[in-house]
């Protein structure tokens, strides 16, 4: 139940300070993924005015595996890991390079592209090929683009609203930041494949997304005793997050360096999704609240549903079975993650609504003052005036002083009569326990200082709550 305003103590000045802070860095981070968000809205819109090679290029030109078997490229034989060279001669190093020789271009001419293949494969060499340009297919735009951006941008929806209604607490504030990591992911996911201009931060959000869905397994529903001795262990995540983020930045301006690196971050984000799971389970089975284990079982199954595809994915790509991210599977390993922010704000949701019982048993206790008030005025004033032979009015300010010095004597031990009527009739089992804990303090009054007798009357009063 909530504490009366008067027992809550005031925050000292440096933890205030700190929680300004805090609130400061999250916000600043929700106004980085609203800038990159509207960037790369920005940024896809361009791409799209320019014809289409049939292929999507990642950092120096390597031909990505995110394709539609239908683009012209892909039929021409062009695969993943092969890297264009140049475009009707004209040497290219830069996705935007790329764009500006194709805005030069109409849709149905033929190009040449020079390619390096795969080193890797038999077939390794340098080739010329003809390729027809084409209209950036509207489905293709859908899914590849407006898909991971809505998700995105739901997400940071859904992260925004819970944190206005659990700002000062630690779960809203990583949540938030998870959505915020996520929301980058999804909203740069287009450019990585395109100019390029968003990759370093796309790179960096997924092992980020993965640290502080961790972080948010520590205190969410409830901190874990080892945080609570050590709070500082809550961003160990994070360092082994920036490390291998920061390292893959550094290799994507190296052809096919980045392979490796991209690979450790999803691998690092698919193991903490594990870890978040595991986590909401020790709390689950570990913990005596009902309401904490009733907020895990909710996001656990959540979680499970909405992280089993990506963390398929994720593992079977670290042990080598390299499942291409198309369009088609990235819906659907993306589509289930809706599932996660759902479920967490329902419990979230869920949980204050326990303190619906509050809210109503105030409701109805000051509805009850307001019409009690009401009426023993106007009986007051209707008693004047039988007992004086008066017409007295509501207004009369004599009668008036005198009501209101009767509130200030009487007022308190009725709204307290009036509260304990209100909890007894629609919050009994409060009432009960708020009274066996009076009837508990009475008793230790009188009771002997003596261990045994204290530890006594305690068992009984807990027998029979």
């Amino acid at each position: 139940m909530p504490q009366d305003s008067d027992s809550v103590q005031p925050a000292s000045p440096s933890r205030t300070r700190r929680g300004q802070a805090t609130h400061l860095a999250i916000w600043t981070a929700v106004a980085l993924a609203l800038a990159v968000n509207l960037l790369a809205l920005v940024l896809a819109w361009r791409w799209t005015r320019h014809p289409f090679l049939g292929l999507f290029l990642e950092p120096t030109l390597v031909i990505s595996d995110v394709h539609n078997p239908a683009w012209p490229a892909r039929q021409a034989g062009l695969r993943n890991a092969d890297r264009l060279l140049a475009i009707e001669g004209q040497p290219v190093v830069t996705g935007d390079q790329v764009a500006a020789i194709l805005a030069q271009k109409q849709p149905g001419q033929m190009v040449t592209l020079t390619v390096e293949k795969d080193p890797t494969h038999s077939s390794a060499g340098v080739l010329s090929l003809q390729v027809p340009l084409i209209v950036f297919p509207l489905s293709d735009f859908l899914l590849a683009f407006w898909f991971p951006y809505l998700l995105g941008l739901l997400y940071l929806g859904l992260g925004i609203a819970v944190y206005r209604g659990r700002g000062d607490e630690r779960a809203g504030q990583v949540f938030v930041l998870f959505t915020v990591f996520f929301s980058i992911f999804t909203g740069s996911f287009f450019d990585v494949y395109a100019y390029h201009w968003l990759t370093p931060l796309w790179t960096l959000s997924i092992p980020l997304a993965g640290a502080a869905l961790l972080h948010l397994a520590l205190v969410f529903p409830v901190e874990t005793r080892l945080i609570r001795q050590l709070p500082w262990l809550r961003f160990i995540p994070y360092a082994p997050a920036l490390l291998i983020g920061l390292y893959a930045d550094t290799t994507l301006y190296t052809p096919r360096a980045y392979f490796v690196p991209w690979r450790w971050c999803f691998a690092f984000a698919g193991f903490s999704m594990l870890g978040f799971i595991a986590l909401l389970f020790y709390n689950r089975f570990q913990t005596a609240s009902q309401v904490i284990r009733q907020q895990a079982r909710i996001v656990i199954w959540g979680s499970i549903a909405a992280f089993l595809p990506l963390i398929t994915w994720s593992l079977s790509n670290l042990l080598g079975m390299q499942i291409a991210l198309s369009p088609v599977v990235f819906i659907f390993l993306f589509t289930p993650l809706i599932l996660l922010p759902a479920s967490m704000a329902y419990a979230i949701l869920r949980y204050h609504l326990l303190n619906l019982d509050w809210v109503l048993s105030r409701s109805l206790v000051y509805l009850g003052l307001t019409l009690l008030v009401t009426g023993a005025y106007l009986a007051a004033i209707t008693l004047t005036g039988w007992l004086f032979h008066t017409s007295a009015t509501a207004d009369d300010p004599v009668l008036l002083t005198l009501f209101v010095l009767i509130l200030i004597l009487f007022l308190g031990p009725v709204r307290d009569r009036l509260q304990g009527v209100v909890d007894r009739a629609f919050l009994r089992a409060g009432a009960d326990y708020r009274l066996l804990l009076q009837d508990y303090t009475r008793a230790l009054t009188s009771a002997p200082l003596k261990t045994d007798r204290i530890l006594s009357l305690l068992l009984d009063r807990c027998e029979a709550a």
